[in-house]
């Protein structure tokens, strides 16, 4: 019996120290041999997560990520990888397989559906993609956990870009609340007003935006515009004018104006607006020998 025990006690001790020398051989940056090691352990320890855990990191070392996959998806049957691992997990997938990134975010995020660090990844990446409508949950997410204005900002004009007009509306009228003083938010909520339609609560914030800053052109620009929506020509000469007042190399103000002009026959106030449009515009315009051609069409 006792030689049996002392056995037992063998067995172990060389087990243990076959583990310590498969984390010795990792740390040492020997992942082959790492796996080499973990090869000879008996099927009981071969199947404890961390020794999996172990594979998986020498193989993600190794470049060799099919095989590091096979072996998540075995240890994610067994118990839900801690949050630290799948993060690592998520970070080695990054750049290089996007789906498998997500994957193991959202993993994290079943777990912890407020986690700062990966809502601020994924809102981020989203974003870059073009991808606002997951961008703006993981914005969402992150104005909840944090309570920040930067995240409702951001949000809101991703609402924009999205063309929802009613909630970018809903979250710069959120913003003017917490911040009353910032001629921006009138103006973004402006754009949004005067993309859903509604021209004179969208003027009324122009006319806001420029009680608080009269500095900025493109406060007279947004109002030329929307005065020219509702007909209201004169008003929307006079504020183009005012536009170039404060940057007189604002092209589109003087296309825009120029138009205006042409449809009251005043010809060449029109023409003087499209050369400056084209003087101003350079490289940046689309239509330069249309514009080019009703020039020489006018005769001046």
């Amino acid at each position: 019996m006792r030689i049996v025990v002392i056995v037992l006690l063998l067995l172990v001790s060389l087990k243990s120290q076959s583990i310590k020398e498969a984390y010795e051989s990792f740390e040492n940056k020997d992942y082959i041999h790492t796996l080499e090691i973990i090869e000879t352990l008996d099927k009981a320890e071969k199947s404890k997560s961390e020794i999996i855990k172990l594979k998986i990191d020498s193989y993600i070392n190794l470049g060799k990520r099919n095989e590091a996959n096979k072996l998540y998806y075995e240890l994610f049957q067994t118990e839900k990888p801690a949050i630290e691992f799948l993060l690592k997990r998520a970070v080695y997938f990054s750049g290089k397989d996007d789906l498998l990134m997500i994957q193991a975010y959202n993993e994290i995020l079943e777990q912890e559906p407020l986690n700062f660090d990966v809502n601020s990844y994924l809102a981020t990446f989203y974003e870059n993609k073009k991808d606002f409508q997951n961008a703006i949950i993981h914005y969402s997410n992150l104005y909840e956990s944090e309570k920040e204005i930067k995240y409702l900002s951001k949000r809101a004009l991703l609402y924009f870009f999205q063309k929802d007009y009613a909630s970018s509306i809903s979250d710069y009228s959120a913003l003017i609340d917490l911040s009353p003083k910032s001629y921006q938010l009138f103006l973004n909520r402006g754009l949004s007003y005067k993309y859903l339609g509604k021209l004179n609560q969208a003027l009324d914030d122009y006319e806001k935006a420029g009680y608080l800053n009269s500095e900025d052109a493109r406060v007279y620009y947004y109002k030329a515009s929307v005065l020219t929506d509702l007909n209201k020509i004169d008003e929307a000469i006079k504020n183009y004018g005012l536009t170039l007042k404060l940057d007189k190399s604002f092209y589109n103000a003087y296309y825009n104006r120029g138009k205006l002009l042409l449809q009251q026959k005043q010809l060449e106030g029109a023409v003087n607006d499209f050369r400056n449009y084209l003087t101003y515009g350079e490289d940046k315009i689309k239509d330069k020998k249309e514009i080019e051609d009703l020039i020489s069409k006018l005769g001046f």
